[in-house]
């Protein structure tokens, strides 16, 4: 038994528990102890006809399948219960680059007739000690990146759950755990309604328990469902922060899409749905013409974005904002959105990002008239679309838990993406899943169309990236309200809320968002220096009029050309360098360091009476000597790593509303 004390008991829950001690290191024992040790100690859990599942898997034949991966091993234990043909398949990887576990639970119904009922299903039940103190310290993620922290005592239960079904609307299945020197990492991978149960008994012990939220069904012969995708993190020494940035950097070797072997590169797009009306009065002309305006003006895109409205002109007689006919208008773009596209990469973009909302259809649209067997209708409670006050009628649900929906979906999106020539697939989700899902729920089958929706999900996006090598993909949900791991592992959110245009809000979520989330994007309107520096992301998407004459365009050049050179150090490690507070009279500010450079942002918020910030830096080598340069002013300094540690940097603004960027580099 080596750097790891576990305890191996049962107890009323049969969760495992894991001691956290003086020894405590590594994950390396924690991982072959509970997934392939002799012992049936597992962290996850479920009831198979009543039975607890450390019962009914004990003395099942088990065969383990063991293979190298990039940065680690990967592992696959299968259990069979021959009388039944249920097969409980365990794929986890355990990584040697940073200390983390990774998981998925299948069950699998090979049998000939039903299986038994399935309840509490849990991908993550295990109880943890610690020998530093009785109390722990929750850090988590609620909407749209923003933060929440709570101490968790002897006594105290604490529960949480995303809004209606959307991963990330409101809580996030994200949480970091700290007691001492010591912390977990606890993210949980569902694109779905899930539950995280954080219970503290007497001393230390605490029990965490993640899951579906609702799980009570049987699997008909041939059908199978998962659980979550569970990530465990493991820290000894440093602080919470230092955890996130392993966090970090495991989400940058092992859990984004790459684009030819290499991690998103940033992005400034730009688009012109605030000038017409979220496209519904766009056109071919209006949309070349107003990337001339952006190049011309010296505003160099990487992508032109064309939002919701250039699909089929009946969709929008009388009806408003609808989808589900996803056919280029050729009215207003009578050769096709290729033809922007080809626009564009003229004057050096990369192409184009277009909007899309397959899952959420409108009645009168195509999916709805013509392929109404693929959705799930609306119940009588649910909210139809209004039209001048006069109901429409219900929106629906496209099913992409039904194969042959999916299908046809599948080969739909993928037939206009390679007709219009799209280097930017944005899905957006405006719709709130979880009634739909169990209002279609068969008698007895609880949660079965949630687990079998997302796997249809995911599936879906793996399809259109497997057809399209090189597509990104946005994942959008009314801002960020579907960011779990599973959707980030296939996409960047480009544009992670709807609130994109208040500085404040900005700043809480540029916070909160890179101790999670890597890449992010947001949009801009106003070219002052507050509110860009503001919204300076990985990922921009400016909308701004740019047919006006009135505007500081010689400022914004500016300003974009500081963005340029720091948006190449975002995916360096992060460090807030003020307490997180949604205040506006308070300062804020953090810190990029990506090996021997990075950049400061500090902010003297709106209401904010103090004149002067002073912060501490980390992440610099304590004996070089780095140059430190204000582009406002165009002055350098020079610091010591270890004064600019321990003495910090002072910032003082006469006056509210005021951003400062600092860049410095090792000499």
């Amino acid at each position: 038994m080596k750097n790891l004390l576990i305890v191996l008991a049962l107890i009323a829950c049969a969760a495992p528990i894991l001691a956290l001690g003086e020894d405590f290191e590594t994950a390396e024992y924690f991982g072959e102890e509970y997934f392939t040790g002799s012992v049936p100690d597992l962290p996850f859990s479920f009831n198979y006809g009543g039975v607890p599942s450390y019962e009914f898997l004990a003395g099942k034949r088990r065969v383990i399948e063991k293979k190298n991966i990039k940065g680690g091993y990967a592992h696959k234990i299968t259990y069979k219960d021959s009388q039944s043909g249920m097969k409980i398949v365990c794929e986890y990887n355990r990584y040697t680059d940073t200390p983390t576990l990774e998981w998925t639970l299948w069950l699998i119904n090979e049998g000939k007739k039903d299986s038994e009922r399935i309840t509490d299903l849990k991908a993550l039940d295990i109880n943890i000690t610690n020998r530093e103190s009785s109390d722990y310290i929750l850090r988590h993620e609620t909407h749209e990146f923003e933060m929440a922290f709570d101490t968790l005592k002897p006594g105290t239960k604490l529960s949480f759950e995303p809004y209606m079904g959307r991963p990330t609307d409101r809580n996030a299945p994200c949480y970091s755990l700290e007691f001492g020197d010591r912390g977990m990492v606890i993210v949980g991978g569902w694109s779905g309604q899930w539950q995280a149960d954080f219970s503290h008994g007497s001393g230390s012990l605490l029990n965490i328990r993640f899951g579906q939220q609702e799980t009570d069904f049987y699997l008909k012969p041939g059908e199978k469902v998962r659980t979550p995708r569970m990530v465990i993190q493991y820290r000894k020494g440093g602080d919470w922060i230092d955890g996130q940035n392993t966090w970090r950097h495991w989400m940058m070797a092992h859990n984004m899409p790459l684009i030819k072997g290499k991690l998103p590169q940033p992005v400034f797009a730009a688009a012109s749905s605030q000038q017409y009306g979220e496209m519904s009065g766009a056109n071919e002309r209006n949309q070349k013409m107003m990337i001339d305006n952006y190049v011309d003006k010296g505003f160099q895109l990487d992508y032109w974005w064309m939002d919701i409205g250039w699909y089929a002109p009946s969709m929008w007689e009388g009806l408003g904002w609808i989808a589900g006919t996803w056919a280029t208008d050729k009215v207003k773009f009578p050769n096709g959105l290729k033809a922007i596209d080809d626009y564009a990469v003229a004057r050096g973009c990369k192409g184009i990002v277009v909007w899309f909302e397959p899952e959420h259809v409108w009645p009168h649209t195509e999916i709805y008239e013509q392929h109404h067997d693929f959705v799930i209708d609306a119940k009588e409670d649910q909210r139809g679309i209004i039209n001048q006050g006069q109901p429409v009628g219900p929106r629906c649900l496209f099913n992409l838990g039904n194969p042959e929906a999916r299908q046809w979906i599948t080969d739909k999106v993928d037939s206009v993406i390679k007709e219009e020539g799209i280097d930017f697939y944005r899905q957006d989700f405006n719709i709130e899943p979880l009634m739909y899902w169990r209002n279609k729920d068969e008698e007895g089958r609880k949660g079965i169309t949630e687990n079998f929706y997302v796997q249809g999900y995911l599936k879906f996006w793996d399809d259109l990236l497997e057809r399209n090598p090189g597509l990104r993909i946005d994942s959008c949900a009314s801002g960020g309200r579907r960011n779990d791991i599973d959707t980030l592992k296939r996409s960047v959110p480009m544009w992670r809320t709807d609130a994109a245009f208040d500085p404040r809000h900005t700043q809480l979520q540029s916070y909160g968002a890179p101790l999670w989330c890597p890449f992010s994007g947001t949009g801009c309107r106003e070219l002052d220096t507050y509110t860009f520096r503001s919204n300076m992301t990985i990922g921009i998407s400016q909308n701004t009029d740019t047919r006006r004459d009135d505007l500081d365009y010689d400022n914004f050049r500016k300003l974009l050309g500081e963005w340029r050179r720091l948006s190449k150090m975002y995916y360096g490690d992060y460090y807030p360098l003020t307490p997180y507070s949604a205040a506006n009279d308070v300062w804020c500010a953090w810190q990029f360091h990506d090996k021997t450079r990075g950049f400061i942002q500090a902010f003297r918020r709106a209401d904010c009476g103090d004149e002067t910030c002073n912060v501490k830096l980390r992440g610099l080598t304590p004996a070089k000597k780095y140059m430190f340069t204000d582009p406002d002013t165009g002055k350098s300094f020079e610091l010591l790593g270890i004064e600019a540690a321990k003495k910090g940097i002072t910032f003082n603004a006469p006056e509210p509303k005021t951003a400062f960027l600092y860049f410095y580099e090792e000499e």
